[in-house]
C-alpha cells in the first residue's frame, strides 16, 4: 500500500491509518456536538430571561408614571396576536412602551433562540423601520415574546385595527376596549359588556400570573425555535422555564390561519395562560 511520507523523520502513515485518525476525529465531534448545542441552548435561555426582565422593568416603569396601568391586551377579536409592537400605521399594545422610551435596548424584544423570520429582530419579513423623530414606523413590527391579553380577572382587552388618519397620535386610544368575561373565562365563546372607565388593567392586580413569554401565536412559530420549553415572565418579576409539555397539546391546537381559526386559537391561547399561571 503506497504511504503517505512524513518529511521530518521520514515515517510514513499508510491510508488506513489516516482513516482511522479520522473517524476517531469524527467520533470526538460528535460527542461534543450535544454538549456545545446544549451550552448554547443555556446561554440563549439566559438572554432570553434577561429580556423578559427588561420588558418587565419597562412596563413596570411605564405602571409607575401611570397609575399603575400597563398596556396589556391583544388585537380586537385575535387573542393570539398579542406581540404587536406597530400595526401597519398605529402604535399596538407592546408600542406604547417603545414609543415613550422605557425599552432603550430594541434587541430586548426579541429571544435570541427564535426562528421565525416574523418574530426575530430587523429581518425582511419584519423590519425594525423606527423613525427616531417621529416614534413611527414604515411597515408592521412584532416582538419575539406574547403579552397576556386579558386582565386580572380575566377581561377582555381588545386593541383596534384598521387605518389610522395621518397626523394624528399613533396610539388609538378611544378605540382601546375592557369587556367582561362570560362565565367561562378560559372556554368562553362571547363578550360580555364593555366595561367604563380606563381601559388598561393596574399592574398590581395581576399578583403573581404570567404576563410575558415567548411567543406561541401559532404551532408553526413555535418550532423549531424552542424544543423543550418556553420563558415566562410573571407579575411578581419571577421568570420560569416551562416545560413545553405542558402547553404542547394546546399549541398544536393553534395554526396561522388567524381569522378562519380565531375561535379554536382563542380558546387555546386562555388555556396557555391558565397553564402559565399554574405553573
Amino acid at each position: 500500500m503506497r504511504n503517505v511520507r512524513n518529511t521530518s523523520d521520514g515515517r510514513g502513515f499508510t491510508l488506513v491509518e489516516l482513516l482511522v485518525v479520522i473517524g476517531i476525529i469524527a467520533v470526538l465531534i460528535s460527542m461534543l456536538l450535544p454538549a456545545l448545542q446544549r451550552a448554547r441552548s443555556a446561554a440563549n435561555r439566559a438572554a432570553c430571561s434577561n429580556n423578559l426582565r427588561q420588558v418587565y422593568l419597562a412596563y413596570q416603569m411605564y405602571a409607575n408614571a401611570n397609575r399603575d396601568q400597563v398596556p396589556m391586551g391583544h388585537r380586537k377579536d385575535l387573542e393570539q396576536l398579542n406581540y404587536s409592537i406597530w400595526d401597519n400605521d398605529h402604535i399596538a399594545m407592546m408600542g406604547v412602551i417603545q414609543y415613550w422610551g422605557y425599552l432603550k435596548t430594541p434587541l430586548a424584544w426579541f429571544c435570541p433562540s427564535q426562528e421565525s423570520l416574523f418574530h426575530k429582530y430587523d429581518t425582511d419579513a419584519n423590519r425594525w423601520s423606527l423613525d427616531l423623530a417621529t416614534g413611527r414606523f414604515a411597515n408592521a413590527v412584532r416582538s419575539g415574546y406574547s403579552q397576556r391579553g386579558r386582565g386580572p380577572n380575566w377581561e377582555d382587552i381588545a386593541w383596534p385595527t384598521g387605518g389610522l388618519p395621518a397626523g394624528v397620535d399613533p396610539i388609538r386610544w378611544p378605540e382601546v376596549y375592557r369587556v367582561n368575561n362570560p362565565a367561562n373565562p378560559i372556554e368562553g365563546t362571547g363578550l360580555g359588556p364593555r366595561i367604563a372607565g380606563d381601559p388598561l388593567p393596574k399592574l398590581s392586580k395581576y399578583k403573581n400570573m404570567a404576563l410575558f413569554s415567548d411567543v406561541f401565536a401559532s404551532a408553526f412559530r413555535v418550532q423549531p425555535s424552542h424544543k423543550e420549553g418556553m420563558q415566562v415572565c410573571y407579575a411578581n418579576g419571577a421568570v420560569k422555564f416551562v416545560p413545553l409539555d405542558l402547553i404542547r397539546v394546546d399549541i398544536a391546537q393553534m395554526n396561522d390561519s388567524f381569522t378562519t381559526n380565531s375561535l379554536t386559537n382563542n380558546k387555546a391561547v386562555r388555556r396557555i395562560w391558565s397553564k402559565y399561571d399554574q405553573f
